[in-house]
């Protein structure tokens, strides 16, 4: 579960999609000509020089080109899909290709033959976060799924990642019972962590349960200076210029708590946290802001 900073996002609720590494050297132009007509090649050379042209491209190049073009030929953008296929290495690629497919082509059953590429090359953690993406898209029944999820749940990782895929899950289906089994076994394996403790409400309805969970930490101790003060009344200029200023996710995600619960739906707090997104850097802050938006927006 290393090198997060390099995920590519596909989501502005922040689901982890697909890492960004390089699938092929040399320019998007010179490997779709091994699989496409001279005119098809030219058509996208004349239409979408840009994208044909990106040196040392990734995967999700290929989901921006299928995209560009599905308006003007469907049949070619499923051969560009058809393309990023045969690049796919491992689980956490066919999950991106997946819910791209879906996406775009709402083709339920070609994300069922790439889950089980997917579910036959799972290599790490990424493939068990991305492949929640069949979850969501339904590419799977309630069988598969829990097996999936007691597979990901029974692999040996570290807190961060069970974090993670509690967020995601709790994402798509907040009452699963695996969301609740996926944090307690966050919290088992790094009990003091803050940003787990902090967010446990999300998880535990157990008034007794979360109370001894979050024993550890005072809250009084830990808000950031940019929290108001309860009893101030500020406009939604100030909070909105406050929020602008914030540049740490844990001080942003604390000071939207301290708003008024009409104020934390309103659409200039979901604008704030696209904002707050670029200055995330670790996959627990990913996740906490996932986990947040959830159940604040």
């Amino acid at each position: 579960m290393s090198r997060y900073e390099r995920i590519h996002k596909c989501c502005e609720y922040c689901r982890i999609h697909y890492a960004e590494y390089i699938v092929a050297k040399g320019t998007m132009f010179e490997n779709l000509r091994k699989s496409l007509s001279a005119n098809e090649v030219n058509w996208l050379l004349d239409n979408h020089t840009e994208l044909c042209l990106r040196q040392n491209h990734h995967l999700f190049e290929y989901d921006d080109l299928a995209r560009a073009v599905i308006k003007d030929n469907e049949g070619l953008a499923i051969k560009i899909y058809k393309i990023a296929e045969k690049l796919c290495k491992n689980g956490m690629d066919y999950s991106f290709l997946a819910i791209s497919v879906y996406d775009v082509l709402r083709d339920l059953s070609w994300c069922k033959e790439l889950y089980q590429k997917a579910k036959s090359s799972i290599k790490d953690g990424f493939c068990y976060v991305n492949m929640l993406n069949f979850i969501e898209i339904k590419a799977i029944d309630k069988n598969e799924a829990n097996w999936l999820l007691k597979t990901a749940f029974e692999a040996k990782f570290d807190a961060y990642f069970y974090f993670t895929i509690a967020c995601e899950l709790r994402c798509i289906d907040k009452n699963h019972e695996f969301v609740y089994k996926f944090f307690k076994k966050a919290i088992d394996k790094d009990p003091n962590n803050k940003y787990f403790l902090e967010s446990a409400y999300l998880f535990i309805k157990d008034k007794d349960e979360l109370g001894q969970i979050c024993a550890p930490i005072k809250r009084d101790k830990t808000i950031p200076k940019h929290k108001p003060k309860k009893q101030e009344r500020k406009s939604i200029d100030e909070c909105k210029r406050e929020l602008s200023d914030i540049k740490n996710v844990d001080s942003f995600t604390t000071y939207v708590m301290f708003l008024d619960k009409n104020e934390q739906k309103q659409e200039w707090v979901h604008e704030a946290y696209k904002n707050i997104i670029q200055y995330a850097k670790e996959p627990f802050e990913y996740a906490y802001l996932a986990g947040d938006m959830a159940y604040t927006i």
